[in-house]
């Protein structure tokens, strides 16, 4: 057969170099010209058999790239990750319940329109930080001590640098979204909003920076693929901390306004310092000079989508009393598992330029000709709808354990009123529509963003999250109205006037 004179004369050649040197590269030269010819799609058209075969041969280098994970694999390491982080997600919807009778939230009513915002400011950088560090993982570029310490560090300082600049950018839009709604402009909560922003977009880029690094080199080292594991890790504690930092910085802050601006604007100038440093290490490394030049587009365009589910959560949360509850958990989980999804999808395409750009596969000219193969499509679709199996198989038992924990906090807490069990339906309904279409979205985007020449980790995560709080806010309210409509009662105990309810 043909596949068998090939491997014979490529043998030869091994066996019996010749003399004239040029003559044999010649010749390896023009069996691997012909070995593509016959891995072409218009060989295998013809029906010939042993062009078929050498087909099947060169397709397989491809699938070199990545072994298939077993879906039991990645639901059992994406599982634990995942119900951490949303037991996080309840936690911070409980934080926001009870800080949101706070005085600073009572008078700073903009507040509600920036925690989506710097919700979704921590999943557009520490999901996006994750990804891209998982991929770096899986290439194995994170090996030596050295190469782990540069790459964390660029990363950090780029973190930084987009965190500041997004968390002003953040309060600016809050107060123009209040203004436009009717709100009169006032400095001092002007400035109080800034200086909470700043504040907390500093403080949760360094912990929650420096825990992703951690966690992603940990799961590395132990042989877990980070991609089931750094992005819901890194929002376990995400969620609840930003919350916290900001619900305490507003409050201390609010009460530092009546000394005069000078005090608040030293505390802005303060948090800002650390920035040029910063904007210098992540332009001069290799590693994040890219996404310094190309990476501001989708992360502030992710704000101004999170700050539209900030509007609906501000307009919702004067109905709805547990509305505050189940808003960070819905959007939480549904950011969260698009961000697994994502990520997989961007260390397979990775992996894939690694192997047919690389030094090790540039030899290998077939494997180079095939990279954007059919079958290359059909291994990213067939990655995408295992994964969406498996990520979809996490939700009824996720959600299960997340309203159980819910029912029992809010049991014990005196001012949190009970939710009726049948209302966790709406809630989980609402959810499924939430990651289906997230899903769906993060398969085009990814693929989309790739062929661009875009790096997906840092392009497509930002949009899918801030599209996933938009969405899931708005389903939310939705689930809060249909309850409403149909059992003329709201999920929560507390009074409401009647006139408020739905016709």
């Amino acid at each position: 057969m043909q596949r068998t004179s090939l491997r014979r004369r490529q043998n030869s050649v091994k066996s019996n170099p010749s003399p004239d040197k040029e003559r044999n590269d010649t010749m390896e030269e023009e069996e691997a010209m012909e070995l593509v010819a016959l891995a072409s799609p218009s060989a295998g058209a013809t029906g010939d058999e042993s062009g078929d075969y050498v087909s099947q041969e060169a397709e397989s280098c491809i699938d070199i790239y990545e072994a298939p994970e077993p879906p039991w694999r990645t639901f059992v390491q994406t599982f634990p990750s995942t119900l951490l982080a949303g037991l996080g997600m309840v936690a911070a919807g409980l934080v926001l319940n009870a800080v949101q009778r706070w005085d600073v939230f009572l008078e700073v009513t903009e507040l509600f329109i920036l925690i989506p915002a710097l919700l979704g400011l921590k999943g557009n950088l520490e999901m996006t930080l994750a990804a891209r560090l998982s991929t770096q993982a899986n290439l194995g570029k994170m090996k030596t001590t050295p190469d782990i310490i540069s790459l964390c560090l660029a990363n950090l300082a780029l973190v930084q640098v987009q965190s500041s600049v997004v968390g002003v950018l953040a309060s600016a839009l809050a107060l123009t979204l209040s203004f436009l709604n009717g709100n009169q402009f006032d400095p001092s909560h002007a400035l109080v909003l800034l200086c909470s922003a700043c504040v907390t977009s500093f403080l949760t880029a360094l912990f929650l920076g420096c825990l992703t690094c951690a966690m992603v080199t940990a799961c590395h080292r132990c042989h877990v693929n980070p991609d089931n594991v750094a992005a819901p890790l890194a929002a376990s504690l995400g969620d609840v901390t930003t919350l916290s930092i900001l619900a305490l910085a507003a409050d201390f802050l609010f009460s530092l306004s009546a000394q005069g601006p000078a005090l608040l604007l030293s505390v802005v100038v303060i948090t800002l310092l650390p920035v040029p440093g910063c904007c210098w290490i992540a332009w001069h490394s290799e590693f994040t000079n890219d996404v310094m030049r190309t990476g501001w587009t989708p992360v502030i365009l992710s704000m101004t989508i999170s700050s539209g589910g900030g509007f609906v959560l501000d307009k919702a949360v004067a109905m709805f009393d547990n509305m505050s509850t189940f808003t960070p958990l819905v959007n939480g989980v549904g950011g969260n598992l698009v961000a697994i999804h994502a990520s997989r999808l961007s260390t397979f395409l990775h992996r894939q330029a690694e192997l047919t750009e690389g030094e090790e596969v540039g030899k290998q000219t077939s494997c180079r000709s095939q990279s954007l193969a059919p079958s290359a499509s059909a291994h990213y679709s067939t990655l995408s709808l295992g994964t969406t199996k498996v990520l979809m198989a996490l939700l009824p038992p996720a959600h299960v354990v997340f309203f159980t924990a819910i029912g029992l906090l809010q049991a014990h807490t005196s001012h949190a009123h009970p939710v009726q069990p049948a209302f966790f339906l709406f809630v989980f309904l609402a959810s499924v529509l939430q990651v289906l279409l997230l899903l769906f979205v993060s398969h085009w985007l990814v693929g989309f963003q790739w062929r661009r020449g875009r790096d997906p980790d840092s392009c497509s995560i930002p949009y899918l999250t801030a599209l996933g709080d938009l969405v899931g806010t708005g389903l939310l309210a939705l689930a809060f109205l249909s309850f409403a409509g149909l059992f003329r009662a709201f999920p929560s105990s507390t009074a409401i006037p009647p006139t408020t309810l739905p016709p």
